[in-house]
């Protein structure tokens, strides 16, 4: 995803998160690129939790909250987060790109596929897993 190019460009969240980079990063050195989209996925993730706890946040609640909805808290990832109060894995499928020529990252053989398993010993499966709509605003909610 370099050189401002996305071959999933058209993707909701993406779309939103450029557009938020491009309306308030007017900084000379203002990039866009998969380290920018993961930041702001990350930032994202965050603000749903801390909305989630509400307005008496102890770092705690912030725990005990993340431990019982994290793989509720919608992002841009394809993928649930794996946290519970048993595991604090982060994403849960992961499909497999390259860069081209011109640093576009694209899924392997052009179709891409989530696969997922469990930190373990468990088999390697094809994920299921649909990614909730991003809200109309954009703003994060808790899960």
């Amino acid at each position: 995803m370099g050189s401002n190019k996305c071959w999933f460009a058209t993707d909701e969240y993406v779309v939103a998160f450029k557009k938020i980079n491009d309306d308030f990063n007017k900084g000379p050195d203002k990039k866009w690129d998969n380290n920018v989209l993961q930041g702001m996925n990350i930032a994202y993730m965050a603000t749903s939790a801390l909305f989630g706890v509400g307005k008496n946040l102890t770092r705690k609640g912030l725990v005990s909250y993340i431990e019982n909805n994290g793989s509720k808290i919608s992002s841009a990832a394809l993928s649930p987060l794996g946290y519970s109060r048993t595991t604090h894995e982060a994403f849960t499928s992961f499909w497999i790109g390259a860069y081209d020529a011109t640093t576009v990252l694209k899924p392997i053989d052009g179709t891409r596929v989530l696969y997922t398993t469990d930190s373990g010993t468990g088999p390697v499966t094809v994920s299921n897993y649909v990614r909730p709509a991003l809200p109309v605003d954009a703003i994060a909610k808790g899960a």
